[in-house]
């Protein structure tokens, strides 16, 4: 593996890892959290897409599909919008979830989104499951009952929080599915243009139903959504998308594996939150079978097709 893209994973995890952090500094709604990550996110987007060596890129992310808007390039669009409303329930659950649970027992049950991803690609037919997926499957499972039944002592808010976390992940699988499908035909930028903008849109559809204000706030709350556009999801997201045109899916599946033990260890050092036995132990458990999972999965992708 490059050097350039080790960096680029490194870089990336580390990012995600202050996601929570950031959240739990803030006293913001979840849905004004959401919101201001992705539209704050657009503009540099658009900004680093101008900077880039290709010229017209931002021009072509944005009216490139709509150039287009017949037959299949439609039915692209119609994908990226059903991917930002997919996209946007992710944030705006997971997000809710930290006002109830700990940080690490939010982060690694909102990890097992792969479990998800394989089931909604078996329904469609496009997948296929090794016996050794089911296995890293059932673990993860196993980890996410010791996880909640650590909870249950905790009392009913905890579980809520828990329940949220695992909606995060379902909604985050809806995501990853469109977009494995509508990134082999649209590029890079215009998907995220695309899905970011829709996202943050049916967020403040949202906030505007529920009376949630998305204004005024202090300067500090400015700071944290700006801090989450840039670092979590620049510098994290964007760098996975990127490194997935460099490495295999499933490696860099793993890696983000790595964000559960990084936000652990955060919320440790700047919140004071020691993991109980229970979240120990289900996260573990939970990570050990989803590393088995995706290297499942990572051989049945390298696998030569039947003849």
């Amino acid at each position: 593996m490059e050097r350039r893209v080790v960096l680029a994973l490194v870089t990336a995890v580390v990012a995600v890892s202050f996601s929570s952090i950031f959240i739990r500094f803030s006293h913001a709604p979840a849905i004004a959290l959401s919101f201001y990550r992705l539209a704050l996110s657009l503009p540099i987007l658009a900004l680093l897409g101008l900077m880039g060596a290709r010229r017209g890129s931002v021009q072509r992310a944005v009216r490139g599909p709509l150039a287009h808007a017949r037959g299949a390039a439609l039915r692209d669009i119609a994908a990226m919008l059903a991917s930002g409303v997919f996209l946007a329930l992710h944030f705006a659950v997971w997000i809710a979830s930290l006002a109830y649970t700990t940080v690490a027992s939010s982060v690694v049950l909102v990890t097992s989104h792969p479990l998800f991803v394989a089931a909604l690609g078996l329904l469609v037919g496009d997948d296929r499951l090794p016996p050794g997926a089911y296995l890293g499957g059932g673990l993860a499972v196993l980890g996410t009952v010791l996880i909640g039944w650590g909870d249950y002592a905790l009392g009913g808010p905890a579980l809520y929080g828990d329940f949220l976390a695992f909606l995060g992940a379902l909604f985050i699988s809806g995501y990853i599915v469109i977009g494995r499908d509508v990134r082999r035909r649209v590029d890079n930028l215009a998907y995220t243009l695309w899905v970011y903008a829709a996202a943050a849109a049916v967020l403040a559809a949202v906030a505007a139903a529920a009376g949630v204000p998305l204004w005024p706030y202090p300067a500090g709350e400015w700071l944290i959504f700006l801090a989450l556009a840039v670092v979590p999801t620049i510098f994290g997201h964007t760098l996975f998308n990127w490194a997935l045109g460099h490495v295999p899916a499933a490696a860099v599946s793993i890696v983000i594996l790595g964000e559960p033990v990084g936000s652990t260890l955060l919320a440790w050092l700047f919140l004071g939150e020691t993991p109980t036995v229970p979240e120990a132990v289900g996260g573990a458990v939970i990570l050990a079978g989803l590393v088995y999972f995706s290297l499942s999965m990572r051989r049945v992708e390298a696998a030569p097709e039947p003849a």
